[in-house]
């Protein structure tokens, strides 16, 4: 049984990560294509921080002490007091010279919460002692120290610290936006509660209608590769195989491919030109000996490969072809094949100029999906 890379998929018509700066007003993020609603929006700043829609990003108060470890504690003078917006703790610290470690694991034993969230988080950076407060976040987010140890502690100078809106919360707003084909396009765009400081950088990630997709072009059609959980390539067998087989030849334009000259079919050469009659028969024996070619290539694989019947191409059943009737340059083919197991497949491919396409299955079978 053979088996290839998985190349078709249904678009999910989603732009992913779009480097986008934002607009002279600093408020308006504007993307290239317009959003098409809430659902699957997501906001990142400078490639780290993902800003949320009701929230923006917001730090907790951080207090951080003014001297690194060791802390003398006097007697007499070992009294903590820590408080947040609502809540404080108590502590007797013990007297005499203290490691940065031992003072944040007994402040973090004392406000141990039954909760699993505990209000206050004590921690040491490169021997310095750093109160963080745990329960809200942005200006209702407060840590303060007082007692008589908050001076041995390094507190003198600050004694306090809130919270801050590092980017404000943002709002979707409708739009209408002429497109590259000169059609108004509508959907929203970006836009921040409040100014934004300069110098920062975002990607969106966003959802779009099917016809401004960017990665389809409006195809609903993906073609490229895609991974599982472990980093493999995703593969098809069977008939999704010579589905895709029969794509692949269609889809190739004849001579494009230097080392296999005979792959692929002249239908590009022959749409473009005066349409006439004999258009649609030229389609069909282009089409007809692109897939004969196809069948004797996989006749030769078959005696060195096992090639099961499902994949391997018995019959070209039909062949259609219609001319739009507004666009003589737009061809719709239909091919009708059967493989070894009498199962028919239905390939439908658009071709236009200057390009062409595969339409999703109609035989029940996504692009590419496992048999």
């Amino acid at each position: 049984m053979s088996r290839d890379v998985r190349l078709g998929f249904s678009c999910p018509h989603i732009i992913g990560e779009e480097r986008t700066v934002l607009s002279a007003d600093r408020v308006t993020l504007q993307t290239r294509k317009p959003i098409s609603g809430i659902g699957l929006l997501q906001v990142v700043v400078n490639d780290q921080y993902p800003v949320s829609p009701s929230m923006g990003i917001q730090s907790s108060g951080s207090l951080t002490s003014g001297r690194a470890e060791p802390y003398l504690v006097s007697p007499g003078l070992n009294d903590l007091l820590i408080r947040s917006q609502d809540r404080s703790v108590a502590l007797n610290l013990p007297v005499g010279y203290q490691t940065a470690l031992a003072l944040a694991t007994l402040i973090n034993t004392a406000v141990a919460d039954p909760t699993g969230r505990p209000f206050l988080v004590a921690s040491v950076v490169n021997g310095i002692l750093n109160l963080k407060e745990n329960s809200s976040f942005g200006p209702t987010s407060q840590v303060r120290v007082s007692g008589g140890a908050a001076d041995s502690l390094g507190f003198s100078d600050q004694v306090g610290a809130v919270g801050q809106v590092v980017m404000p919360s943002f709002n979707l707003f409708s739009q209408s936006v002429q497109g590259d084909d000169g059609i108004f396009e509508n959907g929203y765009f970006i836009k921040f509660d409040s100014p934004v400081r300069a110098n920062y950088y975002f990607g969106v990630t966003y959802q779009v209608v099917w016809h401004q997709c960017l990665r389809c072009r409006g195809t609903e059609v993906e073609n490229d590769w895609r991974f599982d959980v472990d980093g493999a390539a995703l593969i098809v067998r069977n008939e999704n195989l010579l589905y895709q087989s029969c794509l692949k030849i269609l889809l190739t334009e004849l001579k494009s491919n230097l080392y296999y000259p005979w792959c692929g079919t002249n239908l590009m050469s022959l749409i473009g030109s005066k349409s006439n009659a004999a258009s649609a028969v030229n389609i069909r024996q282009s089409v007809t000996g692109a897939l004969t070619i196809l069948q004797n290539l996989q006749n030769q694989q078959s005696k060195y490969q096992r090639i099961s019947p499902k994949e391997r191409l018995y019959s070209v059943d039909n062949v259609g072809v219609k001319q739009s009737p507004s666009d003589p340059t737009v061809f719709l083919v239909d091919v009708s094949v059967r493989n070894y197991s009498f199962e028919p497949i239905s390939v439908s491919i658009v071709y236009t100029a200057p390009g062409a396409y595969a339409l999703p299955g109609t035989n029940k079978l996504s692009l590419g999906s496992f048999g």
